[in-house]
């Protein structure tokens, strides 16, 4: 897939995969084991042919679902109960283990929109109705909560999950795969068309 200057492709060999893991480590400082990756969909975006991004869709019959795994089972099965029907774990698909080093609005702009599409695309194709997504970045919370609009977690995280001394705050969103592309497109015009056209830092 490829637009402009930008094309996403997705990493199935043990060096790709190897670059994938460090730059989320570097990045995140959390540790993405191989065998984990070789499970998943795991995605390199890159603009100019050199790597800038990267992310991985993961469903429960490849393996456990990342951000849950963060929780304990009690708050787990909470969450899961929600007012109009319960949700199943298996009626996911993950879009997590998220990486980016873009410098502009374009990259950015670029990233999600690849991000959203193989989502979308592949929940279609696996027959999945919910898109899952989580983060304790900001900058990345800020994209889930309009796109993934409906809040299912939001609370502290143990640090000994992640790195780092401190618990932080953490968040899980998801949306029905039916709004994905709605809700991508409203926040991509709204974020990025509106603010951003005629702006010296679209490059």
């Amino acid at each position: 897939m490829e637009l402009f200057d930008y094309k996403c492709h997705q990493v199935k060999d043990e060096v790709g995969l190897m670059l994938y893991q460090q730059n989320y480590q570097e990045l995140s400082g959390n540790l993405l084991t191989l065998d984990y990756l070789k499970k998943t969909m795991v995605f390199h975006v890159l603009k100019n042919d050199k790597v800038y991004a990267g992310f991985s869709l993961n469903v429960l019959e490849w393996s456990p679902l990342r951000y849950f795994s963060y929780l304990n089972e009690y708050v787990k099965s909470e969450i899961l109960i929600q007012p109009s029907k319960p949700l199943k774990e298996q009626d996911f698909l993950e879009i997590t283990s998220i990486y980016k080093q873009g410098r502009y609005k374009k990259d950015e702009m670029l990233f999600y929109f690849y991000l959203f599409a193989k989502a979308y695309i592949n929940a279609k194709r696996l027959k999945k109705p919910l898109i899952l997504g989580g983060s304790i970045v900001r900058e990345v919370k800020l994209i889930q909560k309009e796109v993934l609009d409906v809040v299912l977690y939001h609370g502290l995280i143990d640090p000994e999950k992640i790195k780092g001394d401190t618990p932080k705050l953490f968040e899980i969103y998801c949306c029905e795969t039916t709004d994905l592309l709605f809700n991508a497109g409203k926040e991509a015009f709204e974020k990025y068309f509106l603010q951003v056209f005629g702006s010296k830092k679209w490059h």
